[in-house]
């Protein structure tokens, strides 16, 4: 990326990064911030009650989002002195039937995670397809979110938590920043793009465990 930027910059060429923003970076992006995003989510989750965290994360690899949605999870729960256990902690690409090997990976070690944090929607349309194979009731036995609310995130028969980005906002706003940049206007946009966590019934308190007599 910053040998991309330099490129671009010595050939006096406008553009911006979208759907990443972090401030820190200096760079000119407009969209989510991932890693607060994310963080926000896992605290989320946290508010129900969930200590045990498992997470299907997409690979870093030639990706700028998947850090960032990574290191929102370790945040928070670090925060809270959490983490995820290394035998709970998977990496995928996009694949939603990778994503079922994914999760039968998490399942070979019990106690199983109360919740699974998925590092994109396929991700998490995998997961729960599984979880629905193996069995397992959501949200009773486990919770699984992910991000982005493509149209099968909430088509399924039990819809999926995730965050929405409003990509149609993110590309006005990129586009309005362009059209002023080439222009030589003041590029008056707001840089970071909120996201709504959407709660839906794949995510909720875990089951308390039954006392014993």
């Amino acid at each position: 990326m910053a040998d991309t930027m330099a490129l671009l910059e010595r050939h006096h060429i406008p553009f911006v990064n979208t759907f990443n923003h972090d401030a820190g970076t200096g760079c000119r992006s407009i969209g989510p911030d991932n890693r607060r995003a994310v963080r926000l989510l896992t605290r989320h989750l946290m508010d129900l009650g969930h200590r045990r965290f498992g997470m299907i994360a997409q690979s870093i690899r030639n990706n700028d989002r998947a850090t960032p949605r990574l290191q929102g999870v370790r945040d928070a729960l670090a925060e809270a002195g959490l983490s995820v256990r290394p035998q709970h902690f998977t990496e995928g690409e996009w694949g939603i039937g990778e994503a079922r090997g994914l999760f039968r990976t998490i399942l070979a070690s019990k106690p199983w995670p109360t919740a699974i944090s998925c590092g994109n929607a396929f991700l998490a349309v995998g997961a729960v397809l599984e979880a629905t194979c193996q069995g397992i009731t959501l949200p009773d036995d486990m919770s699984i979110v992910g991000y982005d609310d493509v149209e099968i995130m909430q088509e399924r028969p039990g819809p999926i938590t995730t965050l929405r980005v409003r990509s149609d906002e993110v590309g006005r706003r990129a586009a309005t920043y362009l059209v002023a940049t080439i222009t030589g206007q003041p590029a008056e946009v707001e840089l970071e793009c909120e996201v709504e966590i959407v709660t839906r019934a794949s995510s909720g308190p875990p089951r308390r465990p039954a006392r014993k007599r």
